[in-house]
């Protein structure tokens, strides 16, 4: 068992520094990530697109709004209500030409298709990006999984214990944080994407020695990732196998994006914020003030990570 304390105020300084740095944009400036794709709202392009071309990258966008259901994305005409457009960035304009080719593809054939043309697409797709081989194998191994399935899997593919470079638990739609790597691992110890997130943290804390502490702080913060893929982060005094005792838990979704409508979530925060240890079970989360039990919150297969 591990025994940490953290500092709450430690925590809340950390949650500030990462809100404000998008990884993979530097990344993109930097040299590390030959493209970008990124969904965003419609009317944020332009703003988006002036510190793109300010800083010698070229961008665009889908010819279409995405709109999300129960399980997959459809596209809809831009002038449509609601719905999200996807941009595609690089220094060389014909890569990012390519990706959104390529998207294309993918999102108005996503209904007629079968799995060998999203493998081949997928495949295109991820080279593109910049992914590691091995994590581009075990997408197309899950194509069109929900987000969950895929850190699941990683999560039964990870030997020892998660890095935190590769923890991109916090970063769904609706979260306000991002994560160093911008695709799924095969596992949370994954080498290359190891290399990939290490370059990309030393290149934007060079000089910002603090920053970068902030950064590291902030990921190695346990996580417990319920079912539907939504996390919360806490301070952790103890540690076990399927067990934590904290005395700080956070929400990683942003209030501004659904965080009111979702009620389970809200109920399993609250539930969380009124004890300091929780026990996982197969089907349910139990949470306990000290020693007695406050709530159980219903959940199949949570996870709960700890990372170094």
């Amino acid at each position: 068992m591990s025994r940490v304390k953290i500092d709450t105020q430690h925590i809340l300084k950390a949650i500030k520094v990462i809100e404000n740095i998008n990884f993979e944009y530097l990344a993109l400036r930097n040299g590390i990530k030959p493209t970008q794709r990124s969904i965003i709202d419609h009317g944020q392009f332009k703003g988006i697109k002036k510190i793109y071309e300010k800083n010698g990258i070229y961008i665009t966008h889908s010819d279409y709004k995405i709109k999300r259901t129960k399980k997959m994305l459809r596209a809809a005409p831009l002038h449509s209500h609601g719905g999200q457009i996807i941009f595609y960035a690089s220094k060389l304009p014909k890569l990012a030409k390519a990706l959104k080719e390529q998207e294309d593809k993918r999102i108005k054939g996503i209904y007629s298709s079968g799995r060998k043309f999203f493998s081949m697409v997928d495949e295109t797709i991820g080279h593109l990006l910049g992914y590691p081989q091995c994590c581009i194998n075990f997408f197309k191994q899950n194509t069109n999984s929900p987000s969950i399935k895929l850190i699941s899997s990683a999560f039964e593919n990870t030997k020892g214990t998660p890095s935190f470079y590769l923890n991109n638990l916090h970063a769904f739609p609706g979260s306000r944080f991002g994560a160093l790597i911008s695709h799924f691992p095969c596992s949370y110890t994954c080498n290359e994407s190891k290399k990939y997130a290490q370059k990309v943290l030393n290149s934007i804390c060079v000089s910002e020695t603090e920053i970068r502490e902030y950064i590291e702080f902030f990921l190695k913060l346990p996580v417990l990732v319920l079912n539907n893929g939504k996390t919360f982060f806490f301070n952790s005094v103890d540690m076990s196998a399927g067990s934590a005792r904290y005395n700080f838990i956070y929400k990683s979704i942003n209030q501004n994006h659904g965080f009111e409508k979702d009620r389970n979530y809200l109920c399993a925060y609250n539930r969380l914020e009124n004890g300091n240890n929780i026990i996982l079970g197969k089907k349910t989360i139990s949470v306990f003030l000290n020693d007695k039990e406050v709530g159980k919150i219903k959940n199949e297969k949570p996870l709960l990570f700890t990372f170094k």
